[in-house]
């Protein structure tokens, strides 16, 4: 029996920075991560979980739910099947109903990596940031190379404002996997917060690289650019956000970008 976990969506709320909203993206991956096994295991227990594995990817999370508590009723104490349908929960937005299955989990095999890590991310979403710390730090003391654990403890430390942390996080992030735009995202925020514009710079040019229809990737580009005195290419990313935030109907930050090309015009 295998057990599989997807990553889902990360939406994960509003932040400032120098007075300017900024909007932390929805910035997503459904790659599948490492495989665990079960050892023996019921043919009939392995058969329903791998029935709810497959739906839980395919994105069917009342399915899956459904059939891992079937795979619960014949071994309630599963924890690969508990931690799975946390994992079902979380993708569904019960992010408590989630913390409550992974704590289960933990409790019966607290050796694994993923369950810590989805716990973590559980935490994230319901604005706990110490404990998806500590989380995200007992997942990577487990398996050195899981990049969601350190996005997660990257993320979690900009939220407390430790910067100097976060960007050393993300950087581990990035370095196992430099195309996910959630870990530049994280570490243009935290090297802004420090005032290292160059830095940020590059970082959300990257972010914007590898994720070009992010409006808030743009707008965040443009108040570096303001402050380093780049006021053309600051006004061209405006211009860019305008357009992606008018496109999501999020119109109130499509009027802040414009304003602030107005702004930038009239100083020119």
């Amino acid at each position: 029996m295998k057990h599989n976990y997807i990553l889902p969506t990360l939406a994960l709320g509003a932040v400032i920075i120098a007075g300017q909203p900024v909007l932390c993206a929805t910035l997503a991956s459904s790659e599948p991560t490492p495989t665990k096994q079960y050892q023996n295991a019921p043919s009939q227990e392995e058969q329903v979980y791998q029935q709810a594995e497959a739906e839980r990817v395919a994105g069917k999370y009342d399915a899956a739910i459904a059939d891992y508590n079937r795979v619960l009723q014949m071994n309630p104490k599963n924890a690969f099947a508990l931690g799975s349908r946390g994992a079902a929960k979380l993708m569904k937005g019960d992010a408590q109903g989630a913390i409550e299955d992974l704590t289960a989990s933990l409790n019966i095999n607290d050796k694994d990596a993923f369950t810590w890590t989805f716990r973590g991310l559980a935490y994230v979403a319901t604005n706990q940031p110490q404990a998806a710390i500590s989380d995200a730090t007992k997942a990577i003391g487990l398996d050195p190379k899981m990049e969601l654990a350190y996005f997660i403890k990257g993320r979690s430390e900009y939220a407390t404002k430790d910067y100097t942390a976060a960007i050393d996080d993300l950087k581990e992030a990035i370095n196992l996997h430099p195309e996910y735009a959630r870990n530049w995202f994280y570490a243009a925020c935290s090297l802004q917060c420090m005032n290292k514009m160059d830095d940020a710079k590059v970082a959300w040019q990257k972010c914007v690289e590898l994720a070009p229809n992010n409006p808030d990737a743009h707008y965040n580009l443009a108040i570096v650019l303001r402050t380093l005195g780049d006021k053309q290419n600051a006004i061209a990313e405006l211009q860019v956000a305008a357009k992606q935030y008018q496109e999501l109907n999020q119109q109130q930050y499509a009027q802040d970008a414009l304003a602030m090309i107005q702004q930038l015009q009239q100083a020119a």
